[in-house]
């Protein structure tokens, strides 16, 4: 299963991310905070939005360096810096092109020394908060969990959310998925919603569908 795991200085993707997009060695990540998701797609290395994400042997590297990118998405996600979290990529394809969409509201989260993390290590199902509005006090274990909201009730975001962020993607276009990305500084970047700006947005985009 494609894999990402992003922390507040770096991304990093298991190497069956680099088989889904036919081992390339360049790509170009989107993040789009309405949907909540972060997209990648193969790119060129002329690209100035592309990222270097494979090895020579083809191994995919152990970490990309994206602190401003991943500052941006924890922002906007309102999540606490010191954890680190993984999600699960789904392929998307059109004609020739390809995508990966990672959908950052199921996430696995990553506690302590995340480098000897494995989820087979934990035998037990753990339950935490994750984001600076909820922690009060940080989880110093070695430990995958998952969103406290989830414990005894349901797994994963609602239906509702899931099937329109799906309905956006399968309207994709093989042009869309092309589409030249455009590079975002600092001052763009800081002029994004907050994190109840986009929820109320998002409110009033269901209500209208």
């Amino acid at each position: 299963m494609p894999s990402m795991t992003i922390s507040k200085r770096g991304i990093k993707f298991n190497k069956a991310c680099v088989k889904k997009l036919d081992e390339a060695e360049w790509i170009e990540m989107f993040y789009h905070p309405l949907l909540n998701s972060i997209i990648v797609r193969a790119s060129e290395q002329e690209s100035v939005n592309s990222f270097k994400w494979k090895k020579e042997n083809g191994a995919a590297l152990n970490n990309i360096e994206t602190k401003a990118f991943s500052s941006v998405v924890y922002k906007n996600m309102d999540w606490y810096k010191e954890y680190s979290f993984k999600f699960r990529g789904i392929l998307k394809e059109r004609g020739g092109a390809k995508l990966l969409c990672f959908s950052l509201d199921e996430p696995q989260i990553l506690v302590g020394n995340r480098s000897k993390i494995k989820a087979s290590d934990n035998t037990s199902v753990h339950y935490i908060d994750y984001t600076n509005d909820t922690v009060t006090e940080a989880v110093n274990d070695n430990l995958v969990a998952f969103p406290s909201e989830w414990k005894g009730k349901h797994i994963g975001k609602n239906i509702i959310m899931r099937n329109n962020r799906e309905a956006v993607l399968t309207n994709l276009s093989e042009d869309d998925i092309k589409e030249e990305g455009t590079p975002v500084n600092d001052s763009v970047a800081s002029l994004l919603p907050d994190r109840q700006e986009l929820v109320k947005e998002l409110n009033e985009l269901l209500q209208t569908m």
